[in-house]
């Protein structure tokens, strides 16, 4: 079926090569139809509803004005063209050549008993001749689907004339209806859409992998504002609709429930009169396991979905029955968005890059403070990511896969940004941030913890360590850390045989009269963090030494963990740990050593088993992630791709 093309002259009168009769639209072309013609805008101006509150009322942007109000389709309703002259005091001409006589009505309308098509004749009008002289007409138009041929008739200079139209689609899905409605577009503005439910719904699936199955009105009514009454640019916004105390149902059952989305960005759930609702989605979608509440954003209703084949069913699980509300689920981006707002904790990023490139997920990080050590340039070295200088738009963020903070005491992240799919790395024994709901503790700080993420990642295989301590004509003994190193350290007195051993001390600052206490010592201060890894994959063992910091206080009582921990496993240096604080970690391939006492280290000490435990280690922290609600629907939702 041909249809008009939009770059016709703008003075030129398409020919019409069809015509359209209420509900006989081609059915082949059903799913072809493209939502996004009905993507509405969200201008500066009030939306009011005007006339019964039922069929025959309409929604309209208020605060323009007019000087003629067009009325095509009358029957025996004229209550919206009576309260309209109520408030705006202009002329009425009302079109509808069905009826014999014209309701009684106190405002004067001038009555012509004409249908309106696409060509004058003695019993119908193209409006044309109405028209002439004026810019500044308000139309409605309810005429049971001969909108199209009209529509066909008028050329945009002509529909240019019109500040506002409220118009009743009937059953616009072949390719020539739908092309109707892209030429108002191009002259208006689209701010509201009423289904009708007089009539049903059509699921549509378009073929196009940048539309997702859609439920929409079969007939609906629509209200457009012309663009040439704004002088600034006019945003696309997400409507559900029905909306409260906007819209009415055009009859006594229940409205029709239904979302157009801007983008691809969320699945449209609406509300359920049961506990279980399917709808149709398509396979090549990603979406979250946390429920939008369209209205309230802060609800604790509880759902499980189940996905089988293109059916999602979803489910309420909670003690009530049904929702009132129109739900969403947000559709996700294949990416983990990492946030930091301090200047240190970025060695907890490693283990989430290495987790990401194993599951082929891709990972934005949110850096807003000077990166002194050059982290990021040495995760670059190893890992794709990209990089943000500030936060996504908070409606952005549920549609990552989750959205993960470094640390529960960073209090740049707003408060308001935090909901169902934020999840925070767990430093410590205690929660410091009670609104975030998931958590990912990096140890057992308490006995119930059965899975952590332990922040290690597989930075340098064994072999590789081997044939590098092999290149070393001495082994070396590494502490590092910021708050690591006391002053009054005594490590001469703790290691039988430290003359066999280079000492290297890493850290940001390091206390003086250190280098008098261990003259023979390689000190390394405030060294780039790749040039920090090169010192520790050079060494055979980790030594960590406790201070009196209130940090390491917290590690004495089992309730935190140094970083240095996992760099050593990273870089596949055995540690060496005071036997009080693995009491909790119960790590195996470690050398534990009491208070008081001497060891006797071997130079070349068998570090398989702390590349097996390395291991172990981290197969632990991918689990872990992967026992996130938000993980676990990322997977449901690729196993039927």
């Amino acid at each position: 079926m041909s249809s008009p093309s939009l770059s016709k002259m703008d003075n030129e009168v398409p020919l019409i090569q069809n015509t359209t009769n209420w509900i006989d639209f081609n059915k082949n072309e059903l799913h072809n139809f493209d939502y996004r013609v009905l993507i509405a805008y969200d201008i500066p101006n009030k939306l009011i509803h005007l006339g019964p509150k039922k069929d025959g009322g309409y929604v309209i942007a208020d605060g323009f004005d007019y000087d003629l109000l067009i009325s095509c389709g009358i029957s025996d309703n004229i209550g919206f063209e009576e309260a309209f002259l109520d408030r705006y005091k202009i002329k009425c001409v009302a079109f509808d050549g069905t009826i014999k006589s014209f309701p009684s009505n106190k405002n004067k309308m001038e009555w012509i008993p004409k249908n309106i098509g696409h060509a004058n004749t003695g019993t119908t009008t193209n409006l044309k001749e109405y028209i002439q002289g004026t810019n500044k007409i308000f139309l409605k138009m309810d005429i049971e689907g001969s909108e199209f041929n009209w529509l066909d008739s008028m050329s945009l200079t002509e529909l240019k004339q019109f500040s506002q139209i409220v118009i009743e689609f009937h059953w616009p899905f072949d390719i020539f209806r739908m092309n109707m409605l892209k030429k108002l577009n191009e002259t208006h503005y689209i701010v509201h859409v009423h289904g009708n439910n007089y009539q049903g719904v059509y699921n549509i699936n378009n073929s196009d992998a940048n539309l997702m199955p859609i439920n929409i009105p079969e007939v609906f009514e629509v209200t457009y504002v012309n663009k040439l009454l704004f002088n600034s640019a006019i945003e696309q916004v997400d409507k559900f609709y029905p909306i409260d105390k906007l819209d009415y149902g055009n009859n006594a059952c229940r409205q029709i429930e239904f979302c157009i989305p801007t983008t691809d960005k969320l699945i449209y759930i609406g509300s359920s009169e049961t506990n279980t609702k399917v709808i149709k989605v398509a396979k090549n979608i990603i979406f979250g396991h946390n429920m939008l509440n369209a209205q309230e954003p802060n609800w604790n209703d509880a759902f499980i979905f189940k996905i089988h084949n293109s059916d999602l069913a979803v489910t309420r699980t909670d003690q009530y029955h049904g929702w009132g509300q129109p739900l969403v689920i947000p559709i996700k981006h294949n990416t983990i968005l990492v946030y930091n707002g301090l200047s240190h904790h970025y060695e907890m990023i490693g283990f989430i890059l290495d987790f990401a490139a194993k599951f082929n997920i891709d990972v934005t990080i949110v850096l807003t403070q000077e990166d002194e050590y050059s982290w990021i340039d040495f995760y670059k070295s190893k890992y794709k990511f990209n990089i943000l200088k500030s936060l996504p738009l908070q409606s952005e963020l549920d549609h990552y896969l989750f959205v993960l903070l470094l640390t529960d005491d960073d209090v740049s992240f707003p408060e308001d940004y935090i909901n169902k799919n934020t999840v925070c790395i767990h430093h410590t024994y205690k929660n410091r941030r009670k609104t975030i709901k998931y958590h990912l503790p990096i140890a057992p700080f308490e006995e119930n913890i059965g899975l952590y993420s332990f922040p290690v990642f597989n930075y340098i295989d064994y072999d590789s360590k081997i044939n590098i301590l092999k290149t070393k004509n001495r082994p070396i003994i590494s502490l590092i850390g910021f708050s690591r190193i006391p002053e009054n350290i005594d490590i001469l007195s703790m290691i039988d045989n430290l003359n066999d051993f280079d000492i290297y001390i890493i850290n940001r600052s390091i206390p003086e009269n250190l280098h008098d206490i261990l003259p023979n010592a390689c000190f390394f201060e405030q060294v780039s963090t790749s040039y920090m890894f090169e010192l520790l994959v050079a060494s055979t063992y980790v030594l960590y030494f406790p201070n009196n910091s209130d940090n390491v206080i917290l590690q004495k009582n089992l309730k935190s963990i140094s970083a240095s921990f996992s760099l050593s496993f990273t870089t596949g240096c055995k540690l060496i740990l005071p036997k009080e604080m693995n009491k909790f970690l119960k790590l195996t391939s470690i050398i534990e050593y009491s208070y008081g006492s001497k060891l006797k280290l071997d130079k070349t000490p068998l570090l398989l088993d702390t590349f097996n435990e390395r291991e172990r280690l981290v197969v632990m922290r991918d689990k872990s992630i992967l026992d996130l609600e938000h993980m676990q629907m990322y997977f449901k939702c690729k196993r039927h791709m």
